[in-house]
């Protein structure tokens, strides 16, 4: 939750499982009224994984 009482998920480089957790704020992602903080959070830890997988490997667009 952010100071102005906004909840939020953040990442950093290194995991964590903690209540509160200090990261950057360019990778911070309000989460919509409608969905829970625990289904938000297990939402973009599986999404995240494969975000960063698709980074590494330096995936592009459609390839033929």
């Amino acid at each position: 939750m952010c100071l102005d009482g906004t909840t939020v998920f953040g990442s950093s480089g290194h995991g964590a499982h903690a209540k509160y957790m200090r990261v950057p704020v360019s990778t911070l992602v309000p989460l919509p009224d409608n969905l829970s903080f625990t289904t938000g959070a297990a939402i973009s830890c599986g999404t995240g994984t494969a975000y960063g997988a698709l980074r590494r490997l330096k995936i592009q667009g459609a390839r033929q």
